[in-house]
C-alpha cells in the first residue's frame, strides 16, 4: 500500500513540475495601454535587450510629431487611470509618467501604476518612462483631457 501511495505521489510531482518546464517568456518591450482605453501607447525611445541578448534600439527625436499620428485617448479632467502592461517578463526598476504641453513638463504622481490626470482640459502628450533589468523604454500617447 505504501508503495502505491509513493508511486502516486511521484506521478503527481512529475506532472506538476512538467508545467514549469515549458514556460515561454516574452523578451520584447511590453505594450502599455491605459485602463479605460484599448489604444496602445507608441514606443518612442527604446534601448532593450531581447532574446539571446540581442539589442533592440529605437530613437524618436520629436515626440509631438509621433503623438500627433496616434489616435486620441479621451479622458476626464482629474480622472484616475492605471497603466496596463501586456506582459511583465522583466524586473521593473523605475516607472514615471508626465505630460507635455506647450513645452511645459507636468509630472504626475504615480502609485501602484496608477495616476490622476490634471484638472485643466486640453491636448497633451503623455509620456511613460519604464526602466527595467532588460533596458529602458519611453512611450508616448496623444491624450485629450475633457470636462465631464
Amino acid at each position: 500500500m505504501i508503495r502505491v501511495w509513493s508511486m502516486i505521489l511521484i506521478l503527481c510531482v512529475t506532472i506538476a513540475l512538467t508545467g514549469c518546464i515549458g514556460e515561454d517568456y516574452d523578451f520584447t518591450p511590453p505594450t502599455i495601454t491605459l485602463l479605460e482605453s484599448e489604444i496602445e501607447l507608441a514606443e518612442a525611445n527604446v534601448d532593450w535587450i531581447g532574446e539571446n541578448n540581442e539589442p533592440y534600439k529605437k530613437e524618436t527625436k520629436d515626440l509631438d510629431a509621433l503623438t500627433k499620428k496616434q489616435e486620441i485617448i479621451y479622458v476626464f479632467a482629474g480622472q484616475q487611470t492605471e497603466l496596463l502592461f501586456d506582459h511583465t517578463d522583466f524586473i521593473q526598476e523605475h516607472l514615471s509618467v508626465f505630460l507635455l504641453k506647450d513645452g511645459e513638463k507636468i509630472e504626475l504622481g504615480l502609485q501602484d501604476n496608477s495616476f490622476y490626470f490634471p484638472d485643466e482640459k486640453g491636448e497633451y502628450t503623455l509620456v511613460v518612462e519604464l526602466v527595467t533589468d532588460r533596458g529602458k523604454v519611453e512611450y508616448a500617447g496623444n491624450v485629450q483631457v475633457v470636462w465631464m
